[in-house]
């Protein structure tokens, strides 16, 4: 069984038969259990406990289960609660009270322990979800904080019309917000840009494209500053530009520094000491600010400053006479290093984001140029300089691990109201993202029906656990209910802007359609099913027919593959069934890897 023991339960009733029986069921499972046998001694135990969840019977003296119901929601500190409302009565309008007031869920007395049981567990995860939905949220809240405190940001529309900047653009700028908000990204153009670097500037970003250069500002006390900028065009699902994201960081000091050292190279012979110890000083704060390398016409590392062994955790003889073996990582491909050496060997400079390993094994990714340096036309070396990305990556990576999760927690919810396992989910999952594979879809669709196929019977939710547990065959009118959840589920993602969340709606909306066109819920006919309904509908079909219910015993894998044969061109698309039964072996095989 799940480990409870972070979860406390209170349970409330003056039948002491009864309250003690259900302390012990759930004392077994692993829960810490408080119990009062009416309501007075259930507010006098939650003023002085922690408590996620509450059974609470509505017949009993003092104080019922309304009252108390009441008390704990009306409270700041228990509103948070997950109550249980168990009730001996069918009135419907002690059902609507109780749910109006907010208890979470109804059980009838004399209730089945299983039933209890599962709702308990529905609720105890559905607290844990909500729990690290904060938690996760805090975190990316942290990395925002950490990225925003290092770097200048700003955003525009796509007409350069500024509509965020964060603290250290207002800094450097010497602008408020309030003065920047609103207004033309021009205000801070200082007269010595040409004309020609923004028209550049724009023709990139306006083509999609990422603009990255130095850039000469001029703040609101007419003084100048000096960034290296990059520019890049945030995009919506349909691929249009909504608006463009600035990131910069200050080089003032370095530009300063060339500029010195360029009038003083224009001196005389007597300002040469002076030439070489700006020299000096220029090379320091480039040295500090980036890691740099140089390497061999042959790639052999010849050097690396403190920055790069700093960040790699190799020491600089480690690493001098090896080439980027000793760092490549092994998710980099052949191909990749084989475009890297063909810019080089062209004698053109590399830019890219390269993924690399410490020497502990973990990675770091770095925003690289690789420089052909020549003397007398002759190629010396080659001179990389690198800024570390890996926070900036690892924040990407963690939101979209953690829009995914809880994608894949909405659909575990979503079957467990049916009684589902979330090892279904994670089967349905699987198997489409094979099946999809093997159809010949693009990996970044494989991926998407993979983390939206989850959600495909979130529409569940609504119904009702009369209709949806009821543990035999459904009639005519509770059929025609539990069809609604398909249309439900489109609706709930139909207006969102994210791809996966309109992935999920098609999937929901659609997985239930036939390829003849007698599915529901709009009877859509063989290609009118989008490709993602017609793959998760012989999936789910195929993974709920071999798990066993309470109204019915699972099939075998031979009773699945006669049906799925009968129904070829009926219920399924014939060439996926096709491509499915060809592959039937990977498919058991991810069946039995998620075993329930």
């Amino acid at each position: 069984m799940q480990n409870f023991k972070n979860y406390t339960i209170l349970i409330v009733d003056d039948d002491k038969t009864a309250n003690e029986s259900l302390k012990n069921v759930f004392l077994r499972l692993g829960y810490s259990i408080l119990s009062a046998h009416n309501g007075e001694e259930a507010i006098e135990l939650l003023a002085s406990n922690r408590v996620e969840l509450a059974i609470v019977d509505i017949e009993m003296p003092k104080m019922n289960g309304i009252e108390l119901l009441r008390a704990i929601k009306k409270e700041p500190k228990t509103s948070s609660i997950a109550v249980l409302v168990l009730s001996a009565h069918s009135d419907n309008d002690i059902v609507t009270q109780a749910y109006e007031i907010g208890a979470a869920d109804f059980v009838r007395k004399p209730c089945v322990i299983e039933e209890l049981i599962q709702k308990v567990f529905f609720w105890t995860d559905y607290i844990q979800q909500r729990f690290d939905a904060l938690h996760n949220g805090k975190i990316l809240y942290e990395y925002k904080k950490a990225i925003d405190n290092s770097t200048i940001i700003s955003k525009t529309d796509k007409n350069g019309i500024i509509t965020y900047t964060n603290d250290k653009f207002c800094k450097i700028s010497g602008y408020s917000k309030d003065e920047l908000i609103g207004k033309p990204q021009s205000m801070i153009r200082h007269p010595d840009m040409p004309k020609e670097a923004f028209s550049h500037l724009w023709t990139t970003i306006l083509s999609g494209n990422v603009w990255s250069g130095v850039v000469k500002n001029k703040r609101k006390n007419g003084s100048s500053y000096v960034v290296h900028s990059t520019i890049s065009p945030i995009l919506d699902e349909n691929g249009e530009i909504v608006e463009f994201i600035g990131v910069r960081h200050d080089i003032t000091e370095i530009e300063t520094v060339k500029e010195e050292l360029q009038n003083r190279l224009g001196g005389t012979e007597r300002n040469l000491q002076e030439t070489l110890e700006v020299t000096a000083q220029y090379e320091n704060v480039i040295d500090e600010a980036n890691m740099t390398i140089k390497t061999t016409p042959e790639g052999i590392i010849i050097f690396a400053n403190e920055k790069f062994c700093e960040v790699s955790g190799y020491l600089l003889g480690e690493l001098v006479g090896n080439t980027h073996k000793i760092i490549e990582h092994e998710d980099t491909t052949k191909g990749e290093i084989k475009a890297l050496w063909r810019t080089l060997k062209a004698a053109k400079t590399y830019k890219g984001v390269i993924k690399n390993k410490k020497k502990d094994g973990s990675v770091f990714w770095i925003d690289t140029l690789i420089k052909p340096i020549f003397v007398d036309g002759e190629l010396v070396e080659y001179l990389q300089v690198a800024t570390d990305i890996t926070q900036i990556i690892s924040l990407q990576s963690e939101l979209e691990d953690t829009q995914q999760e809880l994608v894949y927690r909405m659909g575990e919810i979503g079957e467990q109201r049916n009684e589902e396992t979330g090892q279904h989910v994670k089967r349905v999952a699987e198997y489409s993202r094979l099946l999809a594979k093997k159809y010949g879809l693009s990996h970044e669709d494989c991926e998407l029906i993979f983390a939206a196929s989850p959600m495909h019977d979130i529409g569940k939710v609504a119904i009702s656990d009369k209709i949806l547990l009821k543990p035999g065959p459904l009639d005519a009118k509770e059929f025609e209910i539990i069809k609604t959840h398909a249309s439900i589920g489109e609706k709930l993602f139909a207006n969102s802007k994210r791809k996966l969340l309109q992935t999920a709606a098609i999937i929901a909306g659609q997985h239930h359609e036939k390829y003849n066109g007698k599915g529901y819920p709009k009877g859509l006919i063989a290609d009118e099913i989008h490709i993602f309904g017609r793959i998760v509908a012989i999936t789910d079909v195929f993974d709920a027919l071999g798990a066993d219910r309470v109204y019915k015993k699972g099939w075998s894998v031979e009773q699945i593959v006669e049906l799925l044969r009968r129904e070829r061109g009926e219920q399924f698309d014939p060439l996926l069934i096709d491509i499915f039964l060809t592959n039937l072996g990977e498919f058991v095989a991810i069946k039995e890897k998620y075993s329930d």
